[in-house]
Order: structure tokens, then sequence, then C-alpha cells
């Protein structure tokens, strides 16, 4: 993939010095994050760009919603303050909801607005100044020769900082994130991380998605042939119960493999599920055990972040 292309944009202050997206990258790389993510965009991109006209601005009322940004203006002041434009979220939304195609976008070019769009920049900000915000409490000397910083574009006094940061961090969070702490957490998260594999077909009218819903109920129909008779498009979801609506939570804890439910009112559309799979959560999970460990941090270090660290400005 080609280098990621970052606005020049300062995100947070820390002991009298800013650090940049660029370090919020180095930080994701330390962790061991950035690889797997790019490489999950790199599959992501190679997605056709399918998805018709109301089916996108269904997709960007919901996107609004959910960021609290029904106001157009807000919305623009929201885009502005992270250097993005329309097309930019567009695309991202076009790239989560297409099928799977010919490749028509570089990771590199587009690897920004997915950041943004997807929360992960925000999730890795707040890494980052946990990161630092133990660094200013506790100290750590400053290597005056540190090794290469592992990401191109991080400016050499930023990387000093975040290299004597690093070992100091690990320390620290290590006995936070044992099996057996994790494990404790576990049993007050269960529900909420309950994992759903979902096959969707949102119909942008009511009557179309209660069609859809006879033929997979009653007709038997693939899910890939009623949406392809309906016009719509078939959505491939992998979804914790904490990030569902509601009612469509409700319905699909007590749902089992292979039920048919719906239509949910969701983003501007009306939505059809089939659930293809579900999964109690496991520290075995990756991604179970990924949230789990955010909530560890935040919980251990929220006090010391809002002591030392601050958003740039």
């Amino acid at each position: 993939m080609n280098r990621v292309s970052l606005p020049d944009l300062s995100v947070l202050q820390c002991a009298g010095a800013r650090f940049d997206l660029h370090a919020v990258l180095c930080a994701a790389e330390l962790r061991g994050d950035l690889g797997p993510w790019i490489d999950a965009l790199e599959r992501q991109v190679a997605a056709a760009r399918r998805v018709d006209n109301r089916t996108l601005q269904g997709a960007l009322t919901a996107f609004r919603k959910a960021r609290g940004l029904t106001a157009a203006d807000d919305f623009k002041a929201w885009m502005a303050a992270r250097g993005l434009s329309l097309d930019a979220v567009a695309d991202h939304l076009e790239r989560a909801l297409a099928p799977p195609g010919d490749a028509r976008a570089d990771a590199g070019a587009c690897a920004y607005a997915e950041l943004v769009c997807t929360g992960t920049l925000d999730r890795w900000t707040r890494e980052l100044a946990q990161l630092l915000a133990v660094w200013a409490e506790h100290g750590a000397p400053v290597s005056p020769q540190p090794p290469p910083p592992p990401v191109a574009g991080l400016a050499p006094d930023q990387w000093a900082r975040l290299h004597a940061a690093w070992a100091l961090f690990q320390d620290r969070a290590a006995s936070l994130l044992d099996d057996a702490a994790l494990r404790r957490l576990l049993e007050t998260r269960t529900l909420d991380l309950v994992r759903f594999e979902l096959e969707a077909l949102p119909a942008a009218d009511e009557d179309v998605a209660r069609e859809l819903l006879l033929c997979l109920r009653v007709d038997g129909m693939a899910p890939a042939d009623a949406a392809a008779l309906a016009r719509v498009p078939l959505q491939a979801l992998d979804r914790f119960a904490r990030d569902l609506d509601p009612a469509m939570r409700r319905e699909l804890l007590a749902g089992v493999p292979g039920q048919v439910l719906g239509p949910f009112a969701s983003g501007g559309a009306h939505v059809v599920l089939r659930v293809v799979g579900k999964r109690l959560p496991s520290l075995s999970d990756p991604r179970v055990r990924e949230l789990l460990a955010d909530q560890a941090r935040d919980a251990a270090f929220g006090a010391l972040v809002r002591r030392h660290v601050a958003p740039a400005g």
C-alpha cells in the first residue's frame, strides 16, 4: 500500500509538546494495530461502486444521526475540523455498502477518511492520550538516539517522546490486560458483546421490505436471489449487540442462526436481517479482547489523561 495521506493536523498536547496524526499512527503501529487495519482496508477497497443513490442517501442520513450531526452546518463544521470533504464521506459509505468487486480506489489515498468515519481515529487518539498521560505522570528518560520511527512523517521530537513512553506504558498496562482481569470484566459485559454475523437487505420502502421478509421466511428464497429480485443490496454485517438499535438488539438476542427478522427501521431504510451466526463472547475472540482492553485502559488511565493531556486546539 502507498503511504497513508494525512492532513497536517495536531490532535493532542502534553507536557508542552504537540502531537499530530503521524503520532497517532505511530502509537497504533507500536501496539500492533496499524498493519492489520491496513490489510483489512486493502481488502475492503476491492469493492465495486454499485450502490444506488437512494441507499447511499439513507446511509448518509444514518451516519449523521449517529454522530449528532443532523443540522447541515454541524455536519459541515465536523468535516472541516477533520479535513474531510463530503465526497470522502460518501466514498467511505460506498465502500461499506458495496458488494465485492474490482478494486477502484487506492487504500493509501482513502485511509484517512476511513480512519475518521469508522471512529478508528478517535479510538487510536484516545489510546495515544493514555500512553502520553502515563509518561507525563511517571516520567521516562528520552533517548537522544532512538531507533528509526516505524511510521514515516513523524517529527523526531514526537518520536523520541513516544519511544520513551511506550516501554513505560507497557509495564503499567500489563496487569490490566492479563486474562484474569479481562475475564472479570467480561462477566459484566456478556450481553453487550454477543457477536452476530448477519445478512442485511435494506429497502427504502417498507412495503418492499415486507415483501422481502415473505420471500425469505415463507418462500425460502435465498437472500441473494431476493435482493436481486427487489433490486436492493445484500450486505454482510458483523455486529456486537451493544452496537445495534434497541429493537434489533432485543430480537437478535432472542433469535437463532437461520432465522429471518424484521423489517427494522434503521438509518432511513427498512432492513430485513437473516441471522448467519451468533456467538457468545470469549477472550479467544480478538475483537472481544480488544474491546475489553479498551474499557480496562479507559477506566485505569482516564484520570491521568484528564490531568496531563488536552486536545491540540
